[in-house]
């Protein structure tokens, strides 16, 4: 687990992995959803970076 938080702490890696998420990429592997019924909205992430 520390390896990934020392990775995410790298500025470049950082900005690679929250452009993935903008784009949704294949590469996330998590999926949240949020919002009220009807507005429902969703972005990708990696369970990496959310750990």
């Amino acid at each position: 687990m520390g390896e990934c938080k020392q990775l995410v702490s790298d500025s470049k890696l950082g900005a690679t992995l929250f452009q993935q998420a903008e784009e949704s990429s294949k590469f996330c592997d998590v999926i949240i959803v949020y919002g009220q019924p009807g507005d429902m909205k969703q972005i990708w992430a990696h369970w990496c970076v959310l750990v």
